[in-house]
């Protein structure tokens, strides 16, 4: 948006926009979409401004804004900032949102950023290919073989001690 790159000067929120800031700030605080979004966009270009991007990403996550969140989460992964972009996709998928989802079944399956759990994996993508997400059934069926050596022998193997 035109207000973000206000906030914005080499990167980084510049001195003379500390009071823009701190208006968005109270506005954000005060429920505002639209300063949640901003703030979140322009504290994640700044390294140093980890706590501030994950505070008001978890903001736009709460009121139902999930695609700010999303597209970070999103880029983090492109970058193979796996373990980051795993927290983030986490915060989105607090919302039922099926494209979070799709990624931590994903990143379950190879162990990016979490523990490697096939089990779980095939849970997630299970449940959204059930629910007509392509992308889930589409995994699930180009790795069906791991599924099934990994996950499905181990579940039979537990399923005889009941």
């Amino acid at each position: 948006s035109r207000l973000s790159t206000k906030l914005m000067k080499d990167g980084q929120i510049s001195s003379e926009s500390h009071d823009f800031v701190r208006s968005h700030k109270i506005a954000a605080e005060k429920g505002s979409k639209e300063s949640m979004s901003i703030l979140a966009q322009n504290f994640s270009r700044d390294f140093e401004e980890q706590e501030n991007t994950y505070n008001y990403m978890v903001m736009c996550a709460k009121s139902a804004q999930d695609s700010v969140p999303l597209e970070y989460a999103m880029n983090l992964y492109r970058l193979k900032k796996f373990e980051v972009a795993f927290k983030y996709f986490s915060i989105v998928a607090s919302n039922n949102n099926p494209i979070a989802w799709f990624y931590i079944g994903v990143m379950k399956f190879n162990g990016f950023g979490c523990k490697k759990n096939r089990k779980e994996s095939f849970l997630i993508l299970k449940k959204l290919a059930d629910n007509e997400v392509d992308r889930a059934k589409e995994f699930i069926e180009d790795h069906l073989d791991e599924f099934d050596d990994e996950w499905l022998s181990n579940n039979n193997s537990s399923n005889s001690h009941e």
